[in-house]
């Protein structure tokens, strides 16, 4: 069985996950959330319904994602701009490591999925 996902479903996906991000930044007075903070059921379907909103909103340049290393945690915070920035790093170096299309862990995530 294949589920039909139409452009107003993944659209209203990434829009609830900017509101999701954005109410539990404020609630937790954080400017940073894990993404295991935003996935509800450590699942593989939730995971993946959760990833590809989530890299709708990083091309949308709406957010930013952090990754120290493959496998690790991945890091969103609300994208700023360059010079605030560079003011609140705090010592984090930003990579984009999970979100480049050739990403064994995405691609392996989706194609099980599938």
């Amino acid at each position: 069985m294949q589920a039909q996902i139409t452009e107003e479903d993944i659209t209203k996906k990434i829009d609830q996950l900017m509101k999701q991000i954005d109410e539990l930044m404020k609630k937790m007075n954080q400017d940073k959330l894990g993404f295991k903070q935003i996935v509800k059921k450590w699942k593989r379907d939730k995971i993946v319904d959760t990833l590809i909103p989530l890299l709708h909103l990083e091309n949308d340049k709406k957010i930013t994602t952090e990754q120290e290393d493959f496998f690790k945690e991945i890091y969103i915070s609300r994208r700023t701009s360059q010079k605030n920035k560079n003011s609140s790093s705090k010592g984090w170096q930003e990579t984009h490591i999970l979100v480049k299309p050739n990403n064994k862990f995405i691609n392996r995530v989706i194609s099980n999925y599938r």
